[in-house]
């Protein structure tokens, strides 16, 4: 079985400029979707080593809208990620946190 076999959405390729922020906003870098589906992406970037295991995907030049991202593997050039879902109830802010709504 490949591994395209195992993942639980169809991706599509594209080659797509985005922004990564550290959770808490720690520190920034730029990437390239390379394929995305409902469920995760693949991003290229210079550092994949360096990349947080947690953070947002920032998918416009003005952050929305934006993606809490997993690291699912790693390569020299690449990263595989899962899109997280923060809890019900809850939003991530500006600086990535997830809070509670404002009510």
């Amino acid at each position: 079985m490949t591994q395209s076999d195992q993942r639980k959405a169809k991706r599509q390729a594209l080659r797509y400029s985005a922004r990564i922020d550290a959770v808490g906003g720690d520190g920034q870098m730029s990437c390239i979707i390379k394929d995305v589906s409902q469920t995760g992406a693949r991003v290229a970037t210079d550092s994949p080593d360096q990349l947080p295991d947690e953070f947002i995907l920032r998918l416009t030049s003005t952050g929305l809208p934006r993606r809490l991202c997993k690291v699912v593997w790693r390569s020299e050039t690449e990263a595989g990620v899962s899109f997280v879902r923060p809890p019900v109830r809850q939003k991530i802010t500006e600086m990535g946190v997830a809070v509670q709504p404002d009510l």
